[in-house]
């Protein structure tokens, strides 16, 4: 019997190919969305679930464009709130 041998890349390299952060990389092991697996703190992917990933073109620049956002509400002026003088009490030893 035979064992399917899957290569692997580190989370690094995978950041570098897909052109996202290595936090994205972290942030879609997580989801699901790629698959690896740890050994300690190192994160292993599989470079077949990289391919796919970048295949469905659900990831790259153009797909991490961020969405414009809409322009936010005026604001309403201030109101004046009048500030009354701070009174300090007078120590009589210190006269």
């Amino acid at each position: 019997m035979s064992a399917i041998v899957r290569q692997v890349i580190n989370a690094k390299v995978a950041s570098e190919q897909l052109g996202v952060s290595l936090g994205m990389v972290y942030k879609l092991l997580r989801l699901g969305r790629l698959e690896g697996y740890s050994i300690g703190r190192r994160k292993l992917i599989y470079l077949d679930s990289l391919d796919a990933l970048r295949r469905k073109g659900a990831i790259g620049p153009a797909a991490a464009a961020p969405a414009p956002s809409p322009e936010p509400a005026p604001r309403k002026p201030r109101q004046k709130v009048a500030v009354k003088p701070l009174v300090l009490p007078v120590c009589r030893h210190l006269r």
